[in-house]
């Protein structure tokens, strides 16, 4: 999975990508907000979660962030860092319709969670997309082996009518 981890504090992206990376993930950190969002604006689709934290770094606010990227991709996996008792950011976040919610001081495990939640919804996609293919397959086969036998019926029909003219 392609992670894209946004905060201004580098020991939080250092714990993020290195407990990420032990689990097979590919981690993508940005410490400048404005870099992050020009990142996610070129190639959207290539992030399966993106973890951000909300609060403000480089003078940017990472609620504004949170609203910029889901200009760009509105369906798009974001999990946001919050800190505690922060109840106005929790509901922008829900608002804005996020993944998931972190806890700040860094709650790993709720990291951990979010990592397996979405590995496995993306590992339903593609099974249900494979699924999908296979059934397509079985449609086209099943399509053009029913206009065999129709052709096989009108044969026959012609047959029958030949014979019950003689």
């Amino acid at each position: 999975m392609n992670l894209m981890l946004v905060s201004g504090v580098s020991d939080t992206i250092t714990e993020l990508c290195r407990l990420s990376e032990l689990g097979g993930h590919v981690c993508i950190a940005f410490d400048d907000f404005s870099e992050a969002i020009k990142a996610y604006g070129r190639e959207p689709q290539r992030f399966d979660l993106i973890v951000l934290d909300s609060a403000e770094a480089d003078r940017t606010d990472g609620m504004a962030v949170l609203k910029k990227l889901r200009e760009i991709d509105s369906a798009g996996a974001i999990v946001l860092m919050i800190d505690a008792g922060c109840s106005e950011a929790v509901v922008t976040a829900v608002n804005e319709g996020v993944y998931g919610i972190l806890w700040k001081p860094l709650d790993t495990n709720g990291f951990l969670k979010a990592l397996a939640r979405r590995e496995d919804e993306l590992e339903l996609q593609q099974k249900s997309r494979d699924e999908q293919g296979a059934l397509v397959k079985e449609y086209i086969k099943l399509k053009r082996e029913f206009g065999e036998v129709q052709v096989l019926l009108r044969k026959y029909e012609a047959l029958l009518d030949k014979s019950n003219a003689n």
